[in-house]
């Protein structure tokens, strides 16, 4: 069985802000580099996971992503004409995110292990902020590894984890399957 744990990157985030000057509106976007950041919406990533998690109802082949090289031969073999179910794939989670208003989403890479990278952009008049979705796809072979995933992705957090009484090596395996939030923009963007 194939299932997909999610890391949710934190690229940007930048708060609208406008002020008035002699009778001139004018409207800047600050860094956010202290406080709490705004996450992605929760229904955007239900949206995310639930497009990633239906791929295998697809009518394509099981190890649909191997059909070619690398990603960038995605691009070229549609240039000639060629549409291979990664193609399909690609085509549909791209129109289904399209429905989502405020947000641009869209599958960035998919590597020789199908994990697949999303780019998800929300920009309104409040804010601006940018995050990758990692969706990183793994095999599950034994039925223990099936039970820790289910409960893994019912968990905020690895912390939480450790207060459910498990058994140690349960927690750990549990452990492995719970998505994660990570970025550290505001580092880098400090030192260029």
């Amino acid at each position: 069985m194939n299932c997909y744990i999610f890391d949710v990157h934190i690229n940007s985030c930048f708060v609208a802000d406008s002020r008035k000057e002699d009778g001139i509106l004018f409207y800047t976007h600050d860094l956010v580099q202290v406080g709490p950041l705004n996450m992605i919406r929760s229904e955007i990533m239900s949206a995310v996971k639930q497009e990633v998690r239906l791929i295998s109802s697809y009518i394509v082949p099981v190890n649909w992503w191997t059909d070619f090289s690398t990603w960038q031969d995605f691009r070229g073999l549609l240039r000639t004409g060629t549409e291979l179910a990664i193609h399909k794939v690609v085509e549909k989670f791209n129109s289904n995110l399209e429905t989502f208003e405020g947000i641009e989403a869209y599958v960035e890479n998919i590597d020789e292990n199908g994990n697949i990278e999303i780019e998800i952009t929300e920009n309104n008049e409040y804010i601006l902020q940018s995050f990758t979705v990692k969706a990183s796809r793994k095999r599950l072979r034994r039925l223990k590894e099936v039970a820790a995933y289910n409960v893994g992705q019912c968990l905020d957090s690895e912390n939480d984890a450790e207060f459910m009484n498990l058994p140690k090596t349960l927690e750990i395996l549990v452990k492995k399957f719970v998505n994660t939030y990570s970025g550290d923009y505001i580092t880098d963007s400090c030192e260029t």
